[in-house]
Protein backbone atom coordinates (compact mmCIF):
# COMPACT_ATOMS: atom_id res chain seq x y z
CA UNK A 1 0.00 0.00 0.00
CA UNK A 2 1.57 3.23 -1.11
CA UNK A 3 1.25 6.17 1.54
CA UNK A 4 1.48 9.68 1.14
CA UNK A 5 4.59 11.83 2.16
CA UNK A 6 4.91 12.61 5.59
CA UNK A 7 7.51 15.34 5.19
CA UNK A 8 5.90 18.59 4.01
CA UNK A 9 7.15 19.21 0.67
CA UNK A 10 5.35 20.80 -1.83
CA UNK A 11 5.91 21.71 -5.40
CA UNK A 12 6.23 25.54 -4.67
CA UNK A 13 9.19 24.47 -2.76
CA UNK A 14 10.52 22.50 -5.38
CA UNK A 15 10.66 24.84 -8.07
CA UNK A 16 11.82 27.78 -5.86
CA UNK A 17 15.12 25.80 -5.78
CA UNK A 18 15.54 25.20 -9.71
CA UNK A 19 15.74 27.29 -12.87
CA UNK A 20 12.92 26.82 -15.52
CA UNK A 21 14.96 24.82 -17.95
CA UNK A 22 15.74 22.09 -14.96
CA UNK A 23 12.19 22.31 -13.81
CA UNK A 24 11.30 21.66 -17.69
CA UNK A 25 13.67 18.66 -18.50
CA UNK A 26 12.80 17.12 -14.75
CA UNK A 27 9.07 17.05 -15.60
CA UNK A 28 10.23 15.04 -18.82
CA UNK A 29 12.77 12.68 -16.48
CA UNK A 30 9.60 11.77 -14.28
CA UNK A 31 8.65 8.89 -16.01
CA UNK A 32 12.07 7.72 -15.97
CA UNK A 33 12.40 7.52 -12.10
CA UNK A 34 12.03 4.03 -10.81
CA UNK A 35 12.83 1.85 -7.65
CA UNK A 36 11.63 4.74 -5.30
CA UNK A 37 12.63 4.17 -1.52
CA UNK A 38 12.32 5.71 1.55
CA UNK A 39 14.50 5.01 4.53
CA UNK A 40 14.05 7.05 7.74
CA UNK A 41 14.17 10.51 6.10
CA UNK A 42 16.96 9.75 2.80
CA UNK A 43 15.08 9.12 -0.33
CA UNK A 44 16.86 6.82 -3.12
CA UNK A 45 16.01 6.28 -6.54
CA UNK A 46 16.91 5.46 -10.06
CA UNK A 47 16.68 7.59 -13.33
CA UNK A 48 17.28 6.25 -16.51
CA UNK A 49 19.92 9.11 -18.69
CA UNK A 50 21.12 9.00 -21.45
CA UNK A 51 23.55 6.66 -20.11
CA UNK A 52 23.14 2.59 -20.23
CA UNK A 53 23.63 2.25 -15.71
CA UNK A 54 20.23 4.67 -14.61
CA UNK A 55 22.03 7.59 -12.62
CA UNK A 56 21.66 6.94 -8.61
CA UNK A 57 19.97 9.53 -6.46
CA UNK A 58 20.39 10.23 -2.98
CA UNK A 59 18.06 12.54 -1.04
CA UNK A 60 17.94 13.61 2.26
CA UNK A 61 14.79 15.21 3.27
CA UNK A 62 13.62 17.34 6.59
CA UNK A 63 10.40 18.13 7.04
CA UNK A 64 9.60 21.16 5.06
CA UNK A 65 12.96 21.13 3.09
CA UNK A 66 15.11 18.71 1.35
CA UNK A 67 18.52 19.38 3.21
CA UNK A 68 20.88 18.06 0.49
CA UNK A 69 20.60 15.94 -3.05
CA UNK A 70 23.64 13.52 -4.38
CA UNK A 71 23.11 12.62 -8.25
CA UNK A 72 25.44 9.66 -10.04
CA UNK A 73 25.08 12.01 -13.35
CA UNK A 74 27.79 14.21 -15.03
CA UNK A 75 26.05 17.62 -14.35
CA UNK A 76 27.27 21.03 -12.95
CA UNK A 77 24.56 21.95 -11.72
CA UNK A 78 23.06 21.48 -8.20
CA UNK A 79 19.77 20.40 -8.09
CA UNK A 80 20.40 18.24 -11.24
CA UNK A 81 16.96 17.41 -13.41
CA UNK A 82 17.27 13.61 -12.53
CA UNK A 83 17.34 15.24 -8.40
CA UNK A 84 14.22 17.45 -9.24
CA UNK A 85 12.38 14.62 -11.38
CA UNK A 86 12.90 12.07 -8.28
CA UNK A 87 11.70 14.95 -5.31
CA UNK A 88 8.22 15.84 -7.96
CA UNK A 89 7.79 11.83 -8.28
CA UNK A 90 8.00 11.50 -5.01
CA UNK A 91 5.30 14.57 -3.96
CA UNK A 92 2.74 13.48 -6.14
CA UNK A 93 2.69 10.16 -5.90
CA UNK A 94 3.95 9.48 -2.19
CA UNK A 95 5.50 6.48 -1.25
CA UNK A 96 5.66 3.37 1.08
CA UNK A 97 8.41 4.23 4.25
CA UNK A 98 11.19 1.26 3.29
CA UNK A 99 12.01 1.00 7.21
CA UNK A 100 8.22 0.42 8.18
CA UNK A 101 8.29 -2.34 5.16
CA UNK A 102 11.55 -3.88 6.73
CA UNK A 103 9.99 -4.16 10.08
CA UNK A 104 7.14 -6.02 8.81
CA UNK A 105 9.17 -8.58 7.31
CA UNK A 106 11.84 -9.06 10.09
CA UNK A 107 9.40 -8.60 13.10
CA UNK A 108 8.22 -12.31 13.11
CA UNK A 109 12.08 -13.43 13.19
CA UNK A 110 13.74 -14.83 15.48
CA UNK A 111 17.54 -14.59 16.48
CA UNK A 112 18.54 -17.41 14.56
CA UNK A 113 16.75 -16.68 11.28
CA UNK A 114 17.92 -12.98 10.98
CA UNK A 115 21.26 -14.84 11.88
CA UNK A 116 21.07 -16.96 9.32
CA UNK A 117 19.53 -14.53 6.34
CA UNK A 118 22.10 -12.09 7.14
CA UNK A 119 24.82 -14.97 6.53
CA UNK A 120 23.58 -15.73 3.28
CA UNK A 121 23.38 -11.92 2.65
CA UNK A 122 26.63 -11.98 3.34
CA UNK A 123 27.89 -15.02 1.18
CA UNK A 124 26.01 -13.03 -1.99
CA UNK A 125 27.44 -9.58 -1.16
CA UNK A 126 30.34 -9.95 0.56
CA UNK A 127 31.31 -6.15 0.85
CA UNK A 128 28.54 -6.13 3.15
CA UNK A 129 30.04 -7.08 6.25
CA UNK A 130 31.86 -3.60 6.41
CA UNK A 131 29.21 -2.04 6.51
CA UNK A 132 27.32 -4.19 9.15
CA UNK A 133 30.37 -3.17 11.12
CA UNK A 134 30.19 0.36 10.62
CA UNK A 135 26.82 0.32 11.52
CA UNK A 136 27.65 -1.42 14.67
CA UNK A 137 30.22 1.75 15.71
CA UNK A 138 27.60 3.25 18.19
CA UNK A 139 27.30 4.61 21.51
CA UNK A 140 26.95 2.12 24.25
CA UNK A 141 25.38 1.84 28.32
CA UNK A 142 28.57 2.12 29.73
CA UNK A 143 30.95 5.54 28.83
CA UNK A 144 33.90 3.77 29.83
CA UNK A 145 33.63 0.88 27.28
CA UNK A 146 36.33 2.02 24.47
CA UNK A 147 34.75 1.77 21.03
CA UNK A 148 36.31 -0.34 18.28
CA UNK A 149 37.22 2.50 15.04
CA UNK A 150 38.18 -0.33 13.00
CA UNK A 151 35.56 -0.26 10.74
CA UNK A 152 35.48 3.36 10.68
CA UNK A 153 39.58 3.28 9.53
CA UNK A 154 39.31 0.82 6.87
CA UNK A 155 36.15 2.71 5.73
CA UNK A 156 38.07 6.22 5.46
CA UNK A 157 41.03 4.83 3.97
CA UNK A 158 39.25 3.01 1.16
CA UNK A 159 37.86 6.19 0.24
CA UNK A 160 41.70 7.61 0.13
CA UNK A 161 43.08 5.01 -1.75
CA UNK A 162 40.10 4.09 -4.20
CA UNK A 163 41.22 4.06 -7.77
CA UNK A 164 39.66 6.39 -9.88
CA UNK A 165 39.97 6.53 -13.97
CA UNK A 166 40.89 10.27 -14.12
CA UNK A 167 41.38 11.69 -11.03
CA UNK A 168 39.86 15.60 -10.90
CA UNK A 169 38.23 18.06 -9.07
CA UNK A 170 34.86 16.09 -9.69
CA UNK A 171 36.04 13.13 -8.31
CA UNK A 172 37.70 15.13 -5.01
CA UNK A 173 34.58 16.83 -4.56
CA UNK A 174 32.47 13.54 -4.38
CA UNK A 175 35.42 12.44 -1.98
CA UNK A 176 35.03 14.89 0.41
CA UNK A 177 30.99 14.40 0.46
CA UNK A 178 31.91 10.52 1.20
CA UNK A 179 34.20 11.60 4.02
CA UNK A 180 31.19 14.43 5.46
CA UNK A 181 29.33 11.49 5.64
CA UNK A 182 31.84 9.21 7.45
CA UNK A 183 32.41 11.93 9.41
CA UNK A 184 28.76 11.83 10.58
CA UNK A 185 29.44 8.63 12.63
CA UNK A 186 30.37 11.19 15.56
CA UNK A 187 26.67 12.90 15.92
CA UNK A 188 25.35 9.72 18.13
CA UNK A 189 28.56 10.08 20.41
CA UNK A 190 28.25 13.42 21.01
CA UNK A 191 24.28 13.12 21.33
CA UNK A 192 25.26 10.42 23.81
CA UNK A 193 27.42 12.98 26.06
CA UNK A 194 30.26 10.50 25.33
CA UNK A 195 33.15 12.48 24.17
CA UNK A 196 35.81 9.91 25.01
CA UNK A 197 34.62 7.54 22.19
CA UNK A 198 33.71 10.73 19.89
CA UNK A 199 37.35 11.27 19.83
CA UNK A 200 38.21 7.94 19.53
CA UNK A 201 36.03 8.39 15.99
CA UNK A 202 36.99 11.89 15.39
CA UNK A 203 41.07 10.73 15.58
CA UNK A 204 40.08 7.38 13.27
CA UNK A 205 39.32 10.03 10.37
CA UNK A 206 41.75 13.12 10.85
CA UNK A 207 44.94 10.65 10.88
CA UNK A 208 44.55 9.42 7.59
CA UNK A 209 42.75 12.68 6.20
CA UNK A 210 46.35 14.30 7.04
CA UNK A 211 48.50 12.48 5.70
CA UNK A 212 46.85 12.66 2.33
CA UNK A 213 46.33 15.95 2.17
CA UNK A 214 48.59 16.40 -0.96
CA UNK A 215 45.98 15.05 -2.72
CA UNK A 216 43.59 17.44 -1.61
CA UNK A 217 46.18 19.95 -2.54
CA UNK A 218 47.59 19.07 -5.54
CA UNK A 219 44.41 18.86 -7.27
CA UNK A 220 42.93 22.37 -6.14
CA UNK A 221 40.16 21.04 -4.06
CA UNK A 222 41.95 22.18 -0.78
CA UNK A 223 38.60 24.78 0.29
CA UNK A 224 37.16 21.75 0.23
CA UNK A 225 39.39 19.90 2.68
CA UNK A 226 40.00 22.35 4.69
CA UNK A 227 36.27 22.89 5.24
CA UNK A 228 36.02 19.21 5.90
CA UNK A 229 38.52 19.69 8.78
CA UNK A 230 36.98 22.20 10.18
CA UNK A 231 33.75 20.21 10.67
CA UNK A 232 36.16 17.51 12.30
CA UNK A 233 37.61 20.38 14.74
CA UNK A 234 33.94 21.72 15.78
CA UNK A 235 33.19 17.87 16.69
CA UNK A 236 36.73 17.39 18.22
CA UNK A 237 35.81 20.88 20.48
CA UNK A 238 32.54 19.65 22.00
CA UNK A 239 33.59 16.50 22.46
CA UNK A 240 36.18 17.73 24.29
CA UNK A 241 34.11 19.62 26.50
CA UNK A 242 31.61 16.53 27.34
CA UNK A 243 34.86 14.20 28.16
CA UNK A 244 36.61 13.46 31.31
CA UNK A 245 40.04 12.43 31.49
CA UNK A 246 42.31 10.77 33.68
CA UNK A 247 45.85 12.50 33.87
CA UNK A 248 47.87 10.59 31.61
CA UNK A 249 45.02 9.79 29.51
CA UNK A 250 44.71 13.54 29.02
CA UNK A 251 48.40 13.97 28.26
CA UNK A 252 48.05 11.22 25.19
CA UNK A 253 45.44 12.95 23.70
CA UNK A 254 46.93 17.09 24.19
CA UNK A 255 49.39 15.44 22.23
CA UNK A 256 47.46 13.95 19.34
CA UNK A 257 45.45 17.27 18.85
CA UNK A 258 48.85 19.10 19.14
CA UNK A 259 49.99 16.98 16.30
CA UNK A 260 47.13 17.44 14.22
CA UNK A 261 47.18 21.24 14.74
CA UNK A 262 51.06 21.65 13.48
CA UNK A 263 49.74 19.15 10.30
CA UNK A 264 47.33 21.61 9.48
CA UNK A 265 48.66 24.55 6.50
CA UNK A 266 45.57 26.60 8.40
CA UNK A 267 45.64 25.70 11.83
CA UNK A 268 42.69 24.08 11.89
CA UNK A 269 43.00 22.56 15.28
CA UNK A 270 44.36 25.58 17.28
CA UNK A 271 41.29 26.03 19.15
CA UNK A 272 40.81 22.64 19.46
CA UNK A 273 43.99 22.09 21.37
CA UNK A 274 43.11 25.48 23.78
CA UNK A 275 40.08 23.30 24.57
CA UNK A 276 42.34 20.22 24.97
CA UNK A 277 44.93 22.52 27.55
CA UNK A 278 41.84 24.32 29.71
CA UNK A 279 38.27 22.73 28.80
CA UNK A 280 36.09 24.84 31.05
CA UNK A 281 38.30 26.62 32.71
CA UNK A 282 39.15 29.04 29.25
CA UNK A 283 38.01 32.50 30.52
CA UNK A 284 34.82 32.56 28.93
CA UNK A 285 33.56 29.37 29.55
CA UNK A 286 34.55 30.31 33.09
CA UNK A 287 32.69 33.48 33.28
CA UNK A 288 29.75 31.42 31.97
CA UNK A 289 29.73 29.13 34.63
CA UNK A 290 30.39 31.70 37.43
CA UNK A 291 27.14 33.14 35.59
CA UNK A 292 29.21 36.39 35.22
CA UNK A 293 26.89 39.41 33.30
CA UNK A 294 30.30 41.11 32.19
CA UNK A 295 33.40 39.38 30.09
CA UNK A 296 36.57 41.80 29.21
CA UNK A 297 37.16 40.60 25.78
CA UNK A 298 40.33 43.00 25.67
CA UNK A 299 42.64 39.91 26.99
CA UNK A 300 41.49 37.72 23.57
CA UNK A 301 44.46 36.39 21.24
CA UNK A 302 42.56 34.49 18.83
CA UNK A 303 39.24 35.47 17.52
CA UNK A 304 38.42 32.75 15.54
CA UNK A 305 39.57 30.23 18.54
CA UNK A 306 37.61 32.25 21.12
CA UNK A 307 34.27 31.96 18.47
CA UNK A 308 34.78 28.03 17.88
CA UNK A 309 34.91 27.39 21.93
CA UNK A 310 31.99 29.55 22.35
CA UNK A 311 29.69 27.70 19.51
CA UNK A 312 30.78 24.20 21.13
CA UNK A 313 30.20 24.96 24.78
CA UNK A 314 26.74 26.46 23.21
CA UNK A 315 25.94 23.24 21.82
CA UNK A 316 26.58 21.09 24.99
CA UNK A 317 25.04 23.47 27.30
CA UNK A 318 21.91 23.47 24.38
CA UNK A 319 22.15 19.80 24.79
CA UNK A 320 21.80 19.31 28.49
CA UNK A 321 18.78 21.98 28.70
CA UNK A 322 20.89 24.55 30.42
CA UNK A 323 19.03 27.56 29.80
CA UNK A 324 19.66 29.57 31.59
CA UNK A 325 24.05 28.78 30.85
CA UNK A 326 23.43 29.06 27.31
CA UNK A 327 21.22 32.50 27.52
CA UNK A 328 24.28 33.84 29.80
CA UNK A 329 27.22 32.53 26.94
CA UNK A 330 25.42 33.68 24.40
CA UNK A 331 24.69 36.89 26.05
CA UNK A 332 28.53 37.48 26.97
CA UNK A 333 29.87 36.18 23.56
CA UNK A 334 27.71 38.31 21.39
CA UNK A 335 25.67 35.05 19.72
CA UNK A 336 22.50 37.07 18.64
CA UNK A 337 20.99 34.32 16.44
CA UNK A 338 21.81 31.81 19.21
CA UNK A 339 20.47 34.03 21.94
CA UNK A 340 17.09 34.40 20.29
CA UNK A 341 16.99 30.96 19.62
CA UNK A 342 17.73 29.73 23.42
CA UNK A 343 14.85 32.29 24.34
CA UNK A 344 12.41 30.46 22.09
CA UNK A 345 13.25 26.73 23.34
CA UNK A 346 13.29 28.49 27.35
CA UNK A 347 8.96 29.25 26.21
CA UNK A 348 10.12 32.94 26.72
CA UNK A 349 8.57 33.66 23.40
CA UNK A 350 7.89 37.32 24.20
CA UNK A 351 11.55 38.06 25.02
CA UNK A 352 12.87 36.40 21.63
CA UNK A 353 10.13 38.76 20.09
CA UNK A 354 11.29 41.85 21.20
CA UNK A 355 15.23 40.97 21.10
CA UNK A 356 14.90 39.45 17.67
CA UNK A 357 13.03 42.98 16.84
CA UNK A 358 15.84 45.43 18.11
CA UNK A 359 18.80 43.31 17.13
CA UNK A 360 18.40 40.74 14.19
CA UNK A 361 18.50 42.29 10.37
CA UNK A 362 19.81 39.53 8.44
CA UNK A 363 16.70 37.70 6.55
CA UNK A 364 17.85 33.63 6.87
CA UNK A 365 18.38 34.53 10.29
CA UNK A 366 14.77 36.08 10.74
CA UNK A 367 13.34 33.33 8.25
CA UNK A 368 15.24 30.72 10.74
CA UNK A 369 13.79 31.82 13.92
CA UNK A 370 10.26 32.50 12.62
CA UNK A 371 10.30 28.47 11.66
CA UNK A 372 11.30 27.65 14.69
CA UNK A 373 8.64 30.07 16.54
CA UNK A 374 6.18 28.24 14.40
CA UNK A 375 7.26 24.96 15.52
CA UNK A 376 6.81 26.68 18.74
CA UNK A 377 2.93 26.73 17.85
CA UNK A 378 3.79 30.44 18.29
CA UNK A 379 2.33 31.27 14.62
CA UNK A 380 1.37 34.81 15.25
CA UNK A 381 5.10 35.94 16.36
CA UNK A 382 6.27 33.84 13.82
CA UNK A 383 4.33 36.23 10.66
CA UNK A 384 5.09 39.32 13.03
CA UNK A 385 8.97 38.12 12.66
CA UNK A 386 8.87 37.55 9.30
CA UNK A 387 6.27 39.79 7.36
CA UNK A 388 9.51 42.81 7.45
CA UNK A 389 11.45 40.50 5.31
CA UNK A 390 8.51 39.46 3.17
CA UNK A 391 7.70 42.93 2.30
CA UNK A 392 11.56 43.98 1.81
CA UNK A 393 12.05 41.18 -0.21
CA UNK A 394 8.73 41.04 -1.67
CA UNK A 395 8.70 37.21 -2.23
CA UNK A 396 6.22 34.60 -0.95
CA UNK A 397 9.10 32.12 -0.83
CA UNK A 398 9.54 32.73 2.90
CA UNK A 399 6.06 33.08 3.80
CA UNK A 400 5.37 29.63 2.16
CA UNK A 401 8.80 27.66 3.55
CA UNK A 402 7.48 29.20 6.99
CA UNK A 403 2.87 28.48 6.59
CA UNK A 404 3.76 24.77 4.53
Amino acid sequence: MVQISPFKLNESMIKSCCGFNTLAKAEEYISAVYDLRLMGSTLYAKVQGSMPEPYQVKIVLKEEEWKEGNCSCPSDFIPCKHIIAVLLKFIREGIQNSESVLKEILQPLDADALRSMIFKLLEQHPHLLDDIQLALVRPQTAKTHVVNTQAIKRKINYLLHQEFNHWDGDDLDYLVEDIEMLSRQVEPFLEAEDGRNALEVIKAIVEPLLEEAYTFMDYGVEDAYFDLLEKLENYCIEAILMASFEPKEKKEWLKSVSNWNQECEEGNFAAALEAMQVGWDYPLLKAVLNNQSDFDEEGIENEEVYEKIAIAAFRVLKRRKDFEKCLCLTHLAILDDEYASTLIEAKRYLEAQEFIKDNIRDPHSLTELSKQLYDHKQSQLALDIILPVFFRRKSKIVITQILY
